[in-house]
């Protein structure tokens, strides 16, 4: 696993982040990352403006991120077949998330990889409630999108890659329905087109969630910013039919709110 953050790149259990902020002259890159190692529960690449992994436990504790900014710009060239999370203020979450918010970019450019989650406040968020998350940076995509495979965590999701202009994917298990309230996006999504055919047959584009499973969504909000209207742009993408039988059509789903 590689756990990157500006703030923790790993934070554990029951722990605190409150009131931090990570400054605009500040930029994350991590480039030419490159491993022959598989997608799966311990591999994978979780990177955040503030925090890269925040993990809870299966004892019913959770830890909590409150009041935390992003103002780095978060930059991902990746060629490796490991899941990645990519998130404005935090990569991978299984806490409790109050008060975030991201104003930087957030991009990442790469060959094709399965499971990926990118979103302008966290790439994906499992368990746990969240309030009142902010994005107002830029999230560009450039690069092939492969079939993905379930969750790092124990997730298993309809569609992958999942970006959303807030969170990219959320998920709970078992029968407990989570909420989310107050998310809000100001800022466009854009896919640029990578070298090659997209190996994927299903995916998901929100303009505030990519793909939720078992979460209750309420006051989600795609807006202007200075009077100007964010949107999801997807320029000539070689989307394939998958690997299935031929002329499977390909899951699409693009929304302005939930994919």
């Amino acid at each position: 696993r590689l756990l990157v953050g500006g703030i923790v790149g790993y934070s554990y259990s029951s722990g605190t982040i409150q009131n931090c902020i990570n400054e605009t002259d500040a930029v994350i890159t991590i480039a030419a990352v490159s491993a022959a190692n598989t997608y799966s529960a311990t591999n994978y690449i979780a990177v955040g403006g503030i925090c890269g992994y925040a993990r809870g436990v299966d004892s019913g504790v959770a830890g909590l991120i409150d009041n935390c900014t992003n103002k780095a710009n978060l930059s991902l060239n990746g060629s490796s077949k490991k899941g990645y999370y990519l998130g404005g203020a935090i990569g991978l979450s299984e806490m409790y998330l109050e008060e975030l918010y991201n104003n930087g970019s957030v991009t990442y450019a790469g060959k094709a990889v399965t499971g990926f989650y990118i979103g302008g406040v966290v790439g994906a968020h499992k368990e746990w409630d969240a309030k009142t998350l902010r994005n107002t940076g830029e999230i560009t995509y450039q690069g092939e999108l492969s079939t993905g495979a379930a969750h790092a965590k124990g997730i298993t999701v309809a569609a992958t890659p999942s970006i959303g202009g807030a969170i990219g994917c959320l998920g709970a298990d078992g029968a407990d329905i989570h909420t989310v309230d107050d998310l809000q996006n100001n800022a466009s999504i854009v896919l640029l087109p990578g070298n090659g055919t997209s190996k994927s047959d299903s995916y998901a584009f929100g303009g505030v969630i990519g793909v939720s499973t078992n979460f209750c969504i309420k006051n989600a909000k795609f807006l202007k910013k200075d009077g100007v209207a964010p949107s999801i742009n997807i320029t000539t993408y070689p989307f394939a039919r998958g690997t299935g039988a031929a002329g499977t059509n390909a899951t699409q789903n693009i929304a302005g709110v939930v994919a």
